[in-house]
């Protein structure tokens, strides 16, 4: 976590967009892209190993960082989500 945390040396974070998600609904995404993608990793073991490595390396991050999260519920259709991430970015231009 410290290396991931590093990174603030080259460039201060001011902002995280945090999409949550339940691993239920990332799981049904991610195989329904399976069936399109051709990517032979698309496949529930894979994608469990994919939760789990964000568990333990990405969430940590995301913790420390809690109060610079803007956090999206990414389980709505990606046009209602498009629209959250497009109402947060606007909102921190009109900040600066």
């Amino acid at each position: 976590m410290i290396k991931r945390i590093g990174f603030q040396g080259v460039a201060p974070c001011s902002v995280i967009l945090n999409f949550d998600v339940t691993p239920e609904v990332m799981t049904a995404r991610l195989l329904h892209r399976a069936k399109t993608s051709g990517r032979a990793d698309d496949n529930e073991e894979t994608i469990k190993k994919r939760l789990q490595t964000f568990q333990t390396h990405s969430k940590p991050v995301v913790d420390h960082f809690q109060s610079k999260c803007l956090t999206i519920c990414a389980e709505k259709n990606p046009d209602e989500i498009f629209k959250e991430v497009e109402s947060c970015l606007d909102a921190l231009v009109t900040k600066k």
